[in-house]
């Protein structure tokens, strides 16, 4: 089943969130990307994937990755790793409740994953 339109998203979320996707499923486990490599791969500029990389982030969609996700000398800011619920919203398998909280402008899920 297709992603489900929000009011507050663009066309480039999807983007930005199915090639995190994609990758994720070829690497099977959670694939970590910056928005210079996401950038390049959808042909968004790096400043406007962080742009709604952030928005993505506040609704519960992605997520930055926890340290020991990453090798020690590699900082997590600015790094972004789909979350379950991006993963669900994705394939279209969202409860009502959740459609109802990312449908909410400026109303990001509390702590959903």
């Amino acid at each position: 089943m297709a992603p489900l339109p929000l009011d507050w998203m663009m066309h480039a979320d999807i983007y930005i969130l199915n090639h995190i996707a994609e990758h994720d499923e070829i690497e099977q486990g959670d694939i970590i990307l910056s928005p210079q490599t996401i950038g390049a791969a959808t042909g968004y500029r790096r400043s406007y994937v962080a742009e709604r990389a952030r928005e993505l982030k506040k609704h519960g969609l992605l997520r930055e990755p926890d340290d020991d996700e990453l090798p020690t000398d590699v900082s997590p800011r600015g790094l972004m790793a789909i979350t379950n619920l991006g993963h669900r919203y994705l394939s279209g398998d969202l409860t009502d409740e959740e459609v109802e909280r990312l449908s909410s402008i400026g109303q990001p899920p509390n702590g959903e994953e």
